[in-house]
């Protein structure tokens, strides 16, 4: 950014190029990183991302299709918009998965480990099947579905989250007093 006459003006209205350029600084690679990126890393189309260090966080545009990490290490968030399936395999990696809209679906594949999962409220119907390990997901959303032959430690279903179903052996369920 800029500014105007050498001057940033914090004060004065920002515009749509000024918004975008900030955005673009932002975010440090789009679709396709390899190797290790410093930085956020968007994927805005179906894809297949292989044997990446992603330094900081992983967005999955709305609407991206489907999409493959296979052999990522996220060291920050994946955040993952509606309309999205994403899968997890060959010892993918991460600390915090957040499920955020209408659509959003996630695999986590043999031999890959996450620490969280959280579905947003927006993400009804959500499906998570887990062939790896998680050790926890916490739901907010209606008719979530956690399948698979993985381990799951801990599953939270929030207050207002109804018809959620968990099949996972020997995960804690807590239900709150509100949920359905």
């Amino acid at each position: 950014v800029q500014g105007t006459a050498g001057k940033l003006n914090p004060t004065d209205t920002i515009t749509r190029a000024e918004f975008a350029q900030v955005m673009s600084n932002l975010v440090s690679e789009y679709d396709q990183a390899a190797g290790t990126v410093e930085g956020n890393v968007v994927l805005r189309s179906s894809s297949t991302l292989t044997g990446t260090v992603i330094q900081g966080d992983l967005i999955v545009a709305e609407g991206a299709g489907e999409v493959t990490l296979d052999g990522v290490r996220v060291q920050g968030r994946i955040l993952v918009r509606g309309g999205t399936a994403v899968t997890l395999q060959n010892e993918t990696s991460a600390a915090t998965i957040l499920l955020n809209g209408a659509g959003a679906g996630l695999t986590v594949g043999r031999g890959c480990t996450v620490e969280t999962i959280t579905v947003a409220k927006e993400v009804q119907n959500a499906a998570i099947q887990v062939d790896g390990t998680v050790e926890q997901i916490t739901t907010a959303a209606s008719g979530t579905a956690v399948t698979g032959n993985g381990s799951v430690t801990y599953v939270q279903v929030q207050a207002g989250a109804e018809g959620v179903t968990v099949s996972t052996e020997e995960t804690r369920i807590t239900v709150a007093q509100d949920a359905g």
